[in-house]
């Protein structure tokens, strides 16, 4: 038996000093690059079977929507629910009563500004020939006459007029065979808009349990990793969400006291698209300014100085004081990054990935910390300058 051990001692020893042992099995960086290769080529290989997945796709359609806006919701009112909780209600009863409260506040919403937001756009398609014959005024204004006379008897001797028909004619054709998508895409909504209360209340009354089950099928070594991973994409979602609401809802009412005080026509209706707006970060707020200098533009040139003043003081106000003392340094990141971010999203996922870029960005930067608080752990590409290390010194 002793002969035995002494053998394989002697095997492994010879083993752990030949060139493949000492720099690719036993080197870390090496093991590295070997599991990333596999990993990529795990992906790679789904990639090419990826259609025995498209159910997987079709399921997470239909259920996506309402998980989403039912997750948004979650962290918007858990600070609440838990509240009345800790005050002595049971959590179901605080959680009927924040419902109660998001159907008083729609209610609200309905009495108080529907009627005049359609009326402010029954009033907008009313008048629009008559911004649209001022436009073609103040056209004609800029360019020369005999100009514009010639470019159109071009266009009248060209056959460009009958190729615009044969494409507005596709394009009807397109339209007609596109209506069962609309609604299909209507189906869906709907579909989101009755199930996402119910998920939004099991997700606040058994939030603890769903944690405690991801936790529960967690591999005991990976749980103090998962449980970090989970508090800290948790804290960013939620300061995030509830953050960027209470910025939307003061972007709109200084712009509606900004508007009301230049007197510029459809103030409601533009004060409350641009706090809609303003949850797409950066672009919203360019998005916003858009209609305002043009029905500004539409009135007068000194309607347009009110209309740029307005803006300028919104953003000081929103920059300087409402962003910084409800958002804080929460994400930390630089506006060219969400800029890049929000292109990237919104190529990909369209108005919903515009939406939801900054948080999930978030997510996967905690993701990405932790990946770099391992490396530090276990890997020494990242010690500190100490005496101890005097070749880390410049």
């Amino acid at each position: 038996m002793d002969n035995l051990q002494k053998r394989k001692m002697n095997e492994k020893k010879q083993l752990s000093e030949t060139w493949f042992w000492k720099y690719v099995i036993d080197n870390k960086f090496v093991s590295s690059l070997v599991i990333l290769f596999l990993l990529f080529l795990t992906i790679y290989m789904f990639l090419k079977i990826s259609h025995v997945f498209d159910w997987v796709g079709q399921v997470l359609s239909i259920i996506g929507p309402p998980v989403v806006f039912a997750m948004l919701f979650y962290y918007l009112f858990k600070p609440i629910v838990d509240g009345l909780e800790k005050k002595g209600l049971s959590r179901k009863l605080a959680i009927w009563l924040v419902f109660l409260g998001l159907l008083l506040v729609i209610g609200l919403f309905v009495t108080f500004f529907i009627p005049g937001i359609r009326e402010q756009i029954n009033t907008l398609i009313e008048e629009f020939p008559v911004y649209w014959n001022s436009a073609l005024l103040q056209l004609e204004k800029l360019v020369d006459a005999d100009w514009l006379t010639q470019i159109y008897q071009e266009i009248q001797q060209t056959n460009l007029i009958e190729r615009a028909t044969a494409q507005l004619t596709n394009l009807f054709s397109v339209t007609i065979d596109s209506l069962g998508t609309f609604f299909g895409s209507m189906a869906k909504v709907v579909i989101t808009l009755f199930t996402m209360p119910f998920v939004l209340y099991y997700f606040l009354a058994d939030s603890t349990r769903f944690k405690q089950g991801i936790i529960n099928i967690t591999p005991t070594k990976a749980r103090p990793i998962v449980n970090k991973f989970m508090a800290q994409a948790s804290f960013q979602i939620g300061a995030y969400v509830r953050g960027e609401l209470m910025v939307a809802i003061s972007v709109a009412a200084l712009f509606y006291v900004g508007y009301r005080i230049i007197d510029l026509d459809y103030a409601l209706l533009l004060s409350i698209s641009a706090g809609l707006l303003n949850l797409i970060p950066y672009l919203g707020s360019i998005l916003s300014a858009v209609p305002a200098l043009i029905i500004g533009a539409f009135i007068s040139p000194w309607k347009v100085l009110q209309v740029i003043l307005v803006l300028s003081v919104e953003q000081l106000i929103e920059g300087r004081v409402v962003s910084p003392q409800i958002l804080g340094s929460k994400l930390d990141l630089h506006p060219l990054v969400i800029l890049f971010i929000l292109l990237i999203a919104g190529s990909l996922f369209g108005f919903m990935g515009l939406i939801l870029a900054v948080p999930g960005f978030g997510v996967l930067r905690v993701i990405w910390n932790l990946f770099f608080e391992w490396l530090r752990e276990n890997y020494d590409f990242y010690d500190e300058i100490t005496e101890e290390n005097p070749e880390l010194k410049e």
